[in-house]
């Protein structure tokens, strides 16, 4: 029995650890540019990121997902009225 509910309470305990983790730094520094927010070409040039439009942050997955999910819920709601 005891073995059936560790792996349900280290389940609990990393998605709690990641929930906390996206409340306090839902952005993370974006793969493409490394968080410089340019990107270089060559001859030294620099150009804007276009995966985070040159702010050098791009959001995590889990607030992605629950934008949506509150998104979604908010135009189900709105079609109901």
């Amino acid at each position: 029995m005891a073995s059936a509910i560790c792996p349900i309470i280290a389940l609990a305990f990393i998605t709690f650890g990641y929930w906390s983790w996206c409340q306090i730094r839902p952005f993370k520094p974006c793969r493409k540019c490394r968080g410089a927010g340019v990107k270089r070409l060559m001859l030294r040039r620099t150009r804007r990121c276009t995966r985070c439009q040159g702010t050098g942050y791009v959001i995590r997955l889990g607030p992605k997902m629950a934008n949506h999910l509150r998104r979604f819920a908010r135009e189900l709601d709105r079609g109901r009225k």
